[in-house]
């Protein structure tokens, strides 16, 4: 099992996380991908082509927000603009069910796709099963990913089926690191990732994937954001750092939470 992070352990060894954790150095930088959010087609194409000329070749498309054609349209107009030169995914979040999703993993192989994300609703592991066996393209789990039994059943899949694993599904720094072990020893390809979170989140990610050495990582949550009181995550080149002082090599100024309103309720 992982072991939790020693706040006095790592600053009184100057350690980052990701190295006490078993990195093998204490340089804490990853390749990261971006994801496309739904947008109008000009504003998708506009944004792929900003963070490609930023140096990020893994991008993300969000589908099932609008009709399959259309999503079709999109990921066959990134691979016609940037060709092979991005790696390209797709994420469904869980909008198509059981009895649609094969025909659309079928039509989507064309592309070379990298993987889709969660195709069918959580929990659902009779589809799972069914698509581990038949799908032309890998089939990444993420909402469905929360427990241990979840990664025992992953890891059942003899690496047919991939796992997104979030702390903030799983529990934080120590079980995500031994979720991720697991997947590891199991022959398992993994994304370590997170949501918008800001740079602390972010920056505790950030570290597992050092340590972990995931096959793919979703490390943006701090990407562009304003008035973030934690500072040392930084982006470039289609990577992202954070500092190399101890711990997870950020720093927080209180001053700066203003912002965080504390909303009470009458007596």
């Amino acid at each position: 099992m992982g072991r939790a992070p020693d706040r006095a352990g790592t600053r009184r060894e100057r350690l980052s996380v990701a190295a006490w954790l078993g990195a093998s150095t204490q340089e804490v930088t990853w390749d990261t991908n971006q994801t496309l959010f739904w947008s109008s087609f000009e504003d998708f194409l506009a944004q792929a082509q900003a963070y490609v000329d930023r140096g990020f070749v893994d991008l993300k498309v969000r589908v099932a927000a609008a009709d399959f054609a259309e999503d079709l349209r999109r990921i066959a107009a990134l691979r016609a603009r940037f060709g092979t030169e991005i790696k390209i995914a797709a994420d469904a979040n869980g909008r198509w069910s059981a009895t649609e999703a094969l025909g659309k993993l079928e039509a989507l192989a064309v592309h070379d796709l990298a993987y889709v994300e969660q195709p069918i609703p959580p929990g659902d592991w009779a589809a799972v099963d069914h698509l581990a066996e038949r799908s032309p393209l890998p089939v990444m789990l993420d909402e469905s990913v929360a427990t241990a039994d979840d990664i025992t059943r992953i890891c059942s899949y003899g690496g047919r089926v991939l796992a997104h694993l979030k702390l903030v599904k799983l529990g934080g720094i120590a079980p995500t690191v031994a979720a991720a072990r697991r997947l590891s020893v199991a022959g398992v390809p993994f994304m370590i990732g997170q949501m918008n979170e800001g740079g602390a989140a972010t920056a505790a990610a950030i570290h597992v994937a050092c340590a972990t050495s995931p096959a793919f990582a979703e490390l943006y949550g701090a990407d562009g954001l304003i008035d973030d009181p934690v500072s040392g995550v930084s982006y470039m080149a289609g990577t992202v750092h954070t500092g190399h002082a101890s711990g997870l090599g950020i720093a927080f100024d209180a001053a700066a939470t203003h912002l965080i309103g504390d909303f009470g309720y009458g007596h």
